[in-house]
């Protein structure tokens, strides 16, 4: 079964890696990556190419996990709607994934910063706000793996960018956040403002030890299940599902909740991992 990540516009990752891919950055904003949508606004980062032709410049960048001992392999592709403001810029989508370690040093380089060189359709910007994929330096995609082994504890990366060539300095945009109820197709020339995402065509294990401290979230929130066997039934689902840090956990209870929180049964409450709110 695959694995989809969002790519939210708020929340903060649990672990900051210490290093790029990208060989260059142009003011990146870092977040958490959740498998699971938390409805952040959608919203547009602008940022120049600069005068450096060609270049590949990382914006944005997401920490997901932590995972469970495993090897990752297979392909990862990639949809978000993206602009250049000047069809000279002949821009295209980037994206380079690793895994790192707890304390955000480097474990292992799962793709290597990865783009189209066209400055053609589809695979170059155009001047509308529309979707575009990552393809690799043959206009082929989804571009592959090198096969890495993670250690539990370890993070997913996913740094996005652009390739640009040009010698005058264009204005870029990249559009992210997971608000909308729909997500991108998988294709080209989408105007729609439904959620960017990643994808990657193998099952990520998570870490179990995430769902264990939502549990303990929730009771530190005054939600009370109706026995110990209801919470471990919720962990489990919460396992299968994917659950990561960063990202809200649905436990679809059945259960007694507290009072002032008005929740009905049947109802859905939503324990964010950071501990902090209960939507």
């Amino acid at each position: 079964m695959a694995t989809k990540i969002y790519l939210p516009s708020t929340g903060a990752p649990a672990v900051t890696p210490s290093s790029w891919i990208f060989p260059e950055q142009i003011n990146p904003l870092e977040f958490a990556g959740v498998v699971a949508r938390i409805s952040s606004a959608l919203t547009t980062k602008t940022e120049p190419t600069g005068t450096t032709s060609p270049i590949q410049r990382g914006m944005l960048r997401y920490v997901v996990g932590p995972l469970a001992a495993q090897s990752i392999s297979g392909t990862v592709r990639m949809v978000m709607r993206c602009r250049e403001a000047n069809g000279g810029a002949n821009a295209t989508l980037a994206m380079a994934v690793k895994i790192i370690q707890p304390s955000g040093a480097d474990r292992a380089t799962l793709l290597a910063v990865t783009s189209s060189d066209s400055a053609t359709s589809p695979y170059e910007f155009t001047t509308t706000l529309d979707s575009r994929r990552c393809w690799k330096a043959d206009d082929t995609e989804p571009p592959a793996l090198t096969t890495q082994s993670a250690t539990e504890g370890d993070y997913l990366v996913i740094e996005i960018g652009f390739r640009s060539a040009t010698s005058v300095s264009r204005n870029i945009d990249l559009h992210y956040g997971d608000a909308s109820a729909s997500d991108l197709t998988y294709g080209d020339a989408e105007t729609n403002d439904f959620n960017p995402w990643v994808e990657f065509s193998a099952n990520i294990a998570w870490s179990s030890q995430t769902v264990e401290e939502s549990i303990s979230a929730a009771r530190s929130q005054g939600i009370a299940a109706a026995s110990q066997g209801e919470l471990e039934s919720a962990a489990s689902l919460g396992r299968q599902a994917g659950i990561t840090p960063g990202e809200n956990i649905e436990i679809d209870h059945g259960a007694t909740l507290a009072a002032t929180r008005g929740a009905a049964v049947d109802q859905h409450i939503v324990v964010e991992e950071t501990l902090y709110d209960i939507a």
